[in-house]
Order: C-alpha cells, then sequence, then structure tokens
C-alpha cells in the first residue's frame, strides 16, 4: 500500500513598520518559496518534511524572523556624559557651574561617584532668595535615585518612566552615575523629529532656545509644569 504524501504550507506576513524582516528569505530556506519582504509563502520541500517535524520546521522559521530584529535599544545606547558636581559643592559653586556650562540642572554625586541626587537652577534660585548661597548642595537637591535606571534598561522601559520626569540618570549596580537619558534622546531614537516637516523643526528648534533663555528646559522642567498647572512667582516655585 503507498504511504499517504503530506506536505506543510508555510504562509507569512510582516507588518509594514517592521523593515528588518524579510520573509522571503525566511522562506527560501525551506524551498523555492514566492513573495515579497512582507508577505512570502513557501511549499516546504521533501528534505525537510522527512526529517524535520511540523513544530520543528516552525520553531526554525520563527528563529529566522527573529535573527533579523535588531536588538532594542537600551539606556546605554542612548545615554549622554551628564553634568556632574560634588556633593561638598556649595550652592554658590553650583551657580557658577550652571552658568558657565549654560545648563539648567546638574546631578550630584560623592567622591566615589555614587549618585546622590539632582540640583536644579530652580533650587539655586531658592537657596540664593533666601541668602543661603554658601551652605552645600545637600540642603537643596532633589533625590533621583527613584527615577534611576540601569544601562540595559530598555527603550519602552526608558519611555515609561520619562512620563513622570524630564531626565533618567543611568546608574550601575554600585550606585555609579554612568549616563543620562532624557526626552529628547527618546524622541530621537523613535525618529519623531525626522517625521516633521521642516518648518516645524526650525519652529522647535527655535523655542529651545527662547526657553534656555527663561531658564526653563524641556527635559528638566516640563514635568513640573505639568504637574503644577502653571508658573508660580512665590519662592518655592521658581522654575
Amino acid at each position: 500500500m503507498q504511504k499517504k504524501k503530506f506536505w506543510i504550507d508555510l504562509i507569512g506576513r510582516a507588518r509594514a513598520r517592521s523593515a528588518n524582516v524579510d520573509l522571503r528569505k525566511v522562506m527560501t530556506h525551506f524551498g523555492a518559496g514566492g513573495g515579497h519582504p512582507r508577505a512570502a509563502a513557501v511549499s516546504v520541500n521533501d528534505d525537510f518534511l522527512a526529517n524535520f517535524s511540523p513544530e520543528e520546521i516552525l520553531s526554525q522559521a520563527r528563529k529566522l524572523v527573529e535573527d533579523q530584529i535588531p536588538s532594542q535599544v537600551t539606556a546605554a545606547d542612548l545615554m549622554r556624559s551628564p553634568p556632574i558636581i560634588h556633593d561638598t559643592a556649595t550652592v554658590a559653586q553650583a551657580r557658577n557651574f550652571l552658568d558657565s556650562h549654560s545648563k539648567p540642572s546638574v546631578f550630584v554625586i560623592d567622591k566615589n561617584n555614587r549618585l546622590r541626587g539632582q540640583l536644579k537652577l530652580s533650587d539655586v534660585v531658592k537657596a540664593e532668595r533666601r541668602s543661603r548661597s554658601g551652605d552645600g548642595v545637600k540642603a537643596f537637591m532633589r533625590s533621583q535615585l527613584g527615577h534611576a535606571v540601569p544601562p540595559e534598561a530598555k527603550l519602552a522601559e526608558l519611555e515609561a518612566k520619562l512620563e513622570s520626569t524630564g531626565r533618567l540618570p543611568v546608574i550601575d549596580s554600585q550606585g555609579s552615575l554612568l549616563g543620562v537619558v532624557t526626552r529628547t534622546d527618546v524622541l530621537n531614537a523613535r525618529h519623531f523629529y525626522h517625521s516633521l516637516p521642516p518648518d516645524t523643526i526650525a519652529f522647535e528648534q527655535q523655542n529651545v532656545v527662547t526657553n534656555r533663555r527663561t531658564d526653563f528646559d524641556f527635559d528638566d522642567d516640563y514635568d513640573d509644569i505639568v504637574h503644577s498647572g502653571s508658573f508660580s512667582s512665590s519662592d518655592d516655585d521658581v522654575c
């Protein structure tokens, strides 16, 4: 009695945003497949059918697709060198640093490079208005340990955390400060600015210049505005 022959057809479709996946290459691994990078199919040849089960063939196809997907961007890929001062500095020294480097904020570290907090320009202004420029920055810095991320943190995690703060310090397992990731870094990673019309980009760049002249920084202070609803002129809410 002749053994009944069976066959397996593999059919694949990829979303348009899956730019790195070529299903045609996947299908031709199993036989003379046809189609294009986003949609392809193949009738698996007899050699595969004789040596592999349907489950094993499907597993191979999945592995071929996964191998084409680039690894997800991490904090280590996006982070930049952070502005830093030591926790022994005074408010006056912090003011000099911020002014000379045109920075709206600075991270505070100890002698072992461990992150201790962040000092914003608004914190410095508060101290100056209270005639406390000679005090140490420890009295005015904000804790950033709750927002810290490891260098291997994935883009999705960074986006979630940046909903509540403008900057994420990147630290290692010992708490040493390695870098900083901002909202702008994540938007660049998502190619947000590349999708904007040129005139819009120029407008946004002009806004950045204007905002920095008023001591406002999108990455640092946008969350403060969202949470408070508006600027306040009191000593406790200077931005």
